[in-house]
């Protein structure tokens, strides 16, 4: 489950918008995402001499094969829901890498 960190951060000014909240909230976007989908659009964004590779001894075999939150209660009790789609945020965190590399040469 992967929220862009934009609407991450409107869901915590909600939450402090309201006084009197208390309890856990899950800021998330609802959605169980694959990894090999975020390799994917991370991929395509960059649009290069770029090739994943999978390190064998690094990989666990015991993973969870799935998480998925719930904004249930953070949407009820702020009208909070996720903007920002999946593929928008890595393309957006990609340029903003390659902004900053250039910035630093």
């Amino acid at each position: 489950d992967y929220v862009d960190v934009r609407d991450a951060a409107r869901a915590l000014v909600l939450l402090g918008l309201r006084p009197g909240l208390s309890g856990r909230y899950n800021v998330c976007s609802g959605r169980a995402v694959r990894m090999s989908d975020v390799l994917r659009l991370t991929l395509a964004s960059v649009r290069g001499p770029v090739r994943a590779a999978l390190d064998p001894r690094l990989a666990r075999g015991a993973e969870v094969r799935a998480l998925r939150g719930s904004h249930r209660r953070l949407t009820g009790a702020t009208g909070w829901r996720p903007l920002i789609p999946l593929g928008r945020s890595v393309r957006d965190t990609v340029a903003w890498h390659r902004l900053r590399l250039r910035e630093a040469a």
